[in-house]
């Protein structure tokens, strides 16, 4: 039988030659969620131009 030691429990330790984790996964997350509504926007305004070259009405504004 082989005892646990302390070193079999911990994490082990990256490389010093391992390049640090700079971001977080939600940092990550917030920039490709800026990147796909810049996508998103950009996308909807090329539709509404080629909507708007078929005829299609401005929609009504918003009741009170």
């Amino acid at each position: 039988m082989s005892a646990v030691t302390e070193t079999d429990e911990k994490e082990p330790t990256p490389p010093e030659d391992a390049p640090a984790p700079s971001e977080s996964d939600d940092d990550r997350r917030a920039a490709a969620a800026a990147v796909n509504r810049k996508r998103a926007e950009k996308n909807w305004e090329e539709n509404k131009k080629r909507w708007r070259s078929m005829g299609v009405p401005k929609g009504l504004p918003a009741k009170k």
